[in-house]
């Protein structure tokens, strides 16, 4: 990805963090999902893939004694432009 930028003569630094976040309560489509775009080419499909999907969440991500865990990766990209382009 970072190769992208290159040819635009800016330096560039990037990171990834691993975060985890333990939620209060189970893992629900609203928290996942947002404004979630449905498979709607044929009818029933919508629906279908919802409940698949709900049942993959609990398998992947169960609640504990504590709360549910839920890790997630984070990437930055800063880049420079050289001094005598700035």
């Amino acid at each position: 990805m970072l190769e992208k930028f290159a040819p635009l003569g800016r330096s560039l630094t990037s990171w990834r963090q691993l975060r985890a976040v333990l939620l209060l309560c189970a893992l629900t489509l609203g928290l996942v999902a947002g404004p979630l775009a449905l498979p709607a080419h044929a009818e029933g499909t919508a629906s279908t893939f919802v409940v698949e999907y709900k049942a993959l969440l609990r398998e992947a991500y169960p609640p504990g004694r504590h709360g549910t865990d839920l890790p997630f990766r984070r990437v930055f990209v800063v880049g420079r432009l050289p001094e005598d382009q700035a």
